[in-house]
């Protein structure tokens, strides 16, 4: 996970993580997301939302955002292009 992010960062995309406590809320609560939304300042249709929970994905993708359900670097890589985004990322699976 930390390659994924390392390599999204080199590819110019800001990376967020957010925890329930600040906002009282918790994945899959809509409201949780929404709160995101409103802290980042963007449109939920800007974000994309990442996770390995399908619920939480389900929720943010109900509320605009697009969203992917990571399990490995290959399927993310195929999922990220799906969605239109090509940055030629390539990650290396540990073995």
């Amino acid at each position: 996970m930390q390659e994924l992010l390392q390599t999204l960062r080199a590819h110019n995309f800001e990376i967020h993580a957010f925890t329930n406590y600040p906002y009282g809320k918790r994945k899959p609560d809509p409201e949780f997301y929404l709160k995101v939304v409103e802290h980042l300042g963007v449109e939920s249709c800007d974000c994309l939302f990442i996770d390995d929970r399908p619920s939480n994905v389900k929720c943010a993708v109900e509320i605009g955002m697009r969203g992917l359900c990571f399990e490995n670097a290959d399927s993310f890589l195929k999922d990220f292009s799906n969605l239109g985004i090509n940055q030629n990322l390539q990650l290396t699976q540990e073995d």
